[in-house]
C-alpha cells in the first residue's frame, strides 16, 4: 500500500537529466535547436511533466532497442516526510557510450565553426556596404567641388586653334556618365518586369485561376532574400504633386536649354567654329536629354527600391545627385555671368564680352563683329524670357536632388513595410500611378477665395509692367509691387495662424512620410533669412524705404509661420468619422495652396523687375548684388511653390484615416 501511495508522488517529483543528441534515432527530429526544448546546450533540464514527453523519444519501449548503446539507470532517495509519508525522489539517467559521447562533440564544434563562419560573412558584407557608401558619398562630393572650380574660374585648353572649356567637357562627361547607368537600370528593370509578366502569365495558365490584379506581397517575415526590385506603396510611394512640380519645372528647363541651344546654333550658322564653341554645343544638346530621362524615370519610379547591383546603385544614384547639383550650381553662375554682361554692356550693337572679345582677338576684325555680334544677339543675356526661365531650372535641379535622395534611403531595403514586388506590366502600373481621386468636401469657398485673389494679382502685374516699363511711371510701378506683395504676404499670414488653429484638433499620424517634404521645406529657409537681413541693412543704411524694410521682414515672419504648419500639417490624420466629415480647416489650407502658387507667379514674374530700383546694387555693388539675388531669388521661389505641393498633400492626407 505505501508502495502504491509513493509512485504518484515520486512521478510527481519526477527529475531526469540527459545530454541532447540530434542524430539519427536519438533526440526530437526537429531540425531546430529550440524545438527539444531544453534550456541551454551544456546542462539542459526538463519539468517532469517535459520528461514524460520528451523520453520516448529517447528510449522508450522499442526504442531502447533501436539505441543498444543508450542505457538507463535509476535512483531512489528519500527527501523528506510529507503528512508521515516519506517522499522518495527518483533520478532517472541516461547514459551514452563513448562513440554517441565523440558524435555529440563532433556536432558542437561543427556547429560553432558554423556560427564562427556566418558572423565573419556578415562582418564582411557590413564592412563592404560601409565602405562602398562611403566612397560613394566621397565621389559626389568630389565631383560637386571640382565643378564648382571649373564653373568658377573657367579654364581652358587650346587644342590647334581650338579653344576648349574644361567645365563644358567635365558637364558632357558627367551627363554621358549619368544617362549610361540610368539606361543600364531602365533596361534591367524592364527585363525583370517582363520576365515576371511571362511568369505570371504561365502560372495563369496552369492554375486556371483569375490573376490580373496578382500582386506577390513580401514582408521581412518570410526571410527570403529578395535579388530584384520592388515599390513602395501608399504615402511611401511619393507625391502626385511633387511629380507634378517636377513635370513644369522641367518644361521651363528645357525651354531654357533650348534657347541656350539656339544661340550656339545660330552662332555656327553665322561664322562656324569661329563663333560656336563646340564643346558648350554638346553639352546643350546632352544635358536636356539627361534631364527628360530623370523626369521620366523618376515621374514613373520614384518608389523604387533598388535590391540589384547595389553597389553599382550607390555610385550611379550619387552621381545623379551629384550632376543635379552641379548644374544647379553652374544655372546660377552663368545667368549671374550674363545678367553682369547686360548691365556692363558698352554702346554699340557689335559689343562683345571681355571673354568673348578675348577669344576672337585673333580673328578678324569684319568677321568677328559681323558675324559672332549677330550669333551674340541672340544671345540668352539678351533674351527677355530668360530672366523668367532661368528659375525653373534651378527649382528642377533641386527637386531631382530630393528625389535621388530618398531614393538612395530607400537602397538595397530588403522587406520594407509598405512594398511589393510588382508583377503588373509596364503599361498596368504607369496607368494606376496616374489614377487620382479628388474630394473637394469643405474646401469649395477656399479653393474659389483664392482663385479670385489669383485673377486679382494677374491684373494687378499687368499695370505694373505698364507702368514700371514707362520712366515717367516707373516709380508708381514700385509702388503697386509694394502694394501688391503686402497684402499677399498679410493674406497668407493670416489664413497661416487660422490653418494652424484649427488643425490641432486632427490625430497625430504615427509613420509620417515626410523627410524629403521637410527637407525642400528647410533648404531655402537659410536664403530667406539672409536675403532679408541683406535688404534691411542696405535700406537702412542708404536711407531706403521704410515700408520695404517692412514688407522684408514680415516676408520673414509669414515664413516662420507658415512652415511649421506644413510641417505639423503634414504629420497629422482624421482617424474618427466625426473629424472626416467635418474637415477643420481645410477650406483654409486650401486658400493658402492657392495663394502661394499665386506668390510663386508674382514673383517669379515681377521680382527681377522691380530689384533694380531698390537699394541693395547701391549698396554691396552691381556684382555682389547680382550674385546674391541669382542665389537666393530662385530658393525664395521654390519654397513658395513647394509650400502650394507640401500643402496640397496635407489637402487630402490630413483628413484620411491613418
Amino acid at each position: 500500500m505505501a508502495d502504491d501511495n509513493l509512485a504518484p508522488r515520486a512521478s510527481n517529483d519526477l527529475n531526469m537529466s540527459y545530454e541532447s543528441v540530434r542524430t539519427s534515432g536519438l533526440g526530437s527530429s526537429s531540425t531546430d535547436d529550440d524545438a527539444t526544448g531544453f534550456e541551454n546546450e551544456d546542462h539542459p533540464t526538463l519539468s517532469s511533466a517535459d520528461w514524460k514527453n520528451e523520453l520516448p523519444n529517447v528510449c522508450g519501449g522499442d526504442n531502447c532497442k533501436k539505441n543498444p548503446r543508450l542505457s538507463l539507470s535509476y535512483s531512489m532517495d528519500s527527501v523528506g516526510d510529507l503528512k508521515s509519508d516519506t517522499v522518495y525522489s527518483i533520478t532517472k539517467t541516461a547514459t551514452f557510450s563513448p562513440s554517441i559521447s565523440s558524435t555529440i562533440g563532433t556536432i558542437r564544434s561543427d556547429k560553432k565553426r558554423l556560427s564562427r563562419r556566418t558572423a565573419g560573412k556578415q562582418n564582411t558584407e557590413m564592412l563592404w556596404d560601409n565602405l562602398t557608401t562611403l566612397l560613394s558619398y566621397i565621389y559626389a562630393a568630389f565631383v560637386v567641388v571640382f565643378a564648382a572650380v571649373v564653373t568658377v574660374l573657367r579654364p581652358h585648353i587650346y587644342v590647334g586653334l581650338h579653344r576648349i572649356e574644361i567645365n563644358d567637357v567635365f558637364f558632357t562627361t558627367i551627363c554621358f556618365v549619368g544617362l549610361a547607368w540610368l539606361a543600364f537600370l531602365h533596361v534591367d528593370l524592364s527585363r525583370l518586369e517582363r520576365r515576371a509578366v511571362k511568369e505570371r502569365d504561365r502560372e495563369k495558365r496552369d492554375t486556371d485561376i483569375p490573376m490580373s490584379d496578382y500582386v506577390s506581397e513580401w514582408s521581412e517575415d518570410q526571410g527570403r532574400p529578395v535579388t530584384g526590385y520592388s515599390y513602395l506603396t501608399g504615402r511611401h510611394s511619393g507625391s502626385f504633386y511633387l511629380k507634378v512640380g517636377m513635370t513644369v519645372f522641367c518644361c521651363g528647363h528645357l525651354i531654357h536649354e533650348g534657347l541656350l541651344l539656339g544661340k550656339e546654333v545660330i552662332g555656327w550658322m553665322h561664322g562656324g567654329e569661329i563663333c560656336a564653341d563646340i564643346s558648350l554645343l554638346v553639352v546643350h544638346v546632352v544635358r536636356p536629354i539627361f534631364s527628360f530621362y530623370q523626369l521620366y524615370f523618376l515621374f514613373k519610379y520614384s518608389n523604387i527600391v533598388i535590391n540589384r547591383w547595389v553597389v553599382m546603385a550607390k555610385f550611379g544614384i550619387m552621381h545623379c545627385f551629384a550632376t543635379t547639383l552641379s548644374y544647379w550650381f553652374r544655372t546660377i553662375v552663368d545667368d549671374a555671368y550674363g545678367d553682369v554682361i547686360k548691365a556692363n554692356k558698352h554702346q554699340g550693337p557689335y559689343w562683345l564680352p571681355p571673354a568673348e572679345s578675348e577669344r576672337f582677338s585673333d580673328q578678324p576684325d569684319n568677321l568677328t563683329n559681323l558675324s559672332c555680334a549677330t550669333a551674340d544677339l541672340f544671345s540668352p543675356a539678351y533674351l527677355a524670357p530668360m530672366q523668367y526661365l532661368y528659375p525653373f531650372t534651378i527649382e528642377f535641379d533641386l527637386l531631382l536632388a530630393g528625389v535621388w535622395f530618398i531614393v538612395l534611403q530607400n537602397l538595397g531595403k530588403h522587406g520594407l513595410k509598405n512594398s511589393h514586388k510588382r508583377y503588373r506590366s509596364s503599361e498596368e502600373t504607369t496607368e494606376k500611378n496616374l489614377v487620382i481621386s479628388v474630394d473637394c468636401h469643405s474646401a469649395n469657398r477656399g479653393i474659389f477665395a483664392g482663385i479670385v485673389v489669383l485673377l486679382a494679382s494677374i491684373v494687378v502685374m499687368v499695370v505694373f509692367y505698364v507702368t514700371v516699363l514707362s520712366e515717367e511711371h516707373n516709380h508708381t510701378g514700385v509702388i503697386v509691387y509694394l502694394v501688391q506683395e503686402g497684402v499677399l504676404l498679410s493674406l497668407a499670414f493670416v489664413a497661416s495662424l487660422l490653418a494652424y488653429a484649427r488643425i490641432v484638433v486632427l490625430d497625430i499620424n504615427s509613420h509620417p512620410i515626410t523627410f524629403l517634404d521637410d527637407f525642400l521645406l528647410c533648404i531655402p529657409l537659410p536664403f530667406y533669412f539672409l536675403h532679408g537681413m541683406l535688404v534691411v541693412i542696405a535700406n537702412l543704411q542708404t536711407g531706403g524705404s521704410w515700408a520695404r524694410i517692412l514688407l522684408q521682414i514680415f516676408s520673414v515672419i509669414q515664413v516662420v509661420v507658415q512652415t511649421p504648419l506644413i510641417i505639423d500639417g503634414l504629420r497629422r490624420c482624421s482617424n474618427s468619422h466625426v473629424l472626416r466629415y467635418k474637415k477643420p480647416g481645410r477650406e483654409v489650407v486650401s486658400f493658402l495652396i492657392v495663394i502661394n502658387i499665386t506668390m510663386w507667379i508674382v514673383y517669379t514674374f515681377e521680382r527681377k523687375m522691380a530689384v533694380r530700383f531698390f537699394m541693395g546694387i547701391r549698396y554691396y555693388g552691381l556684382h555682389a548684388w547680382v550674385f546674391v539675388e541669382h542665389t537666393t531669388i530662385p530658393l525664395m521661389l521654390f519654397y513658395r511653390f513647394h509650400s502650394s505641393v507640401c500643402l496640397a498633400d496635407m489637402w487630402k492626407s490630413a483628413y484620411e484615416a491613418e
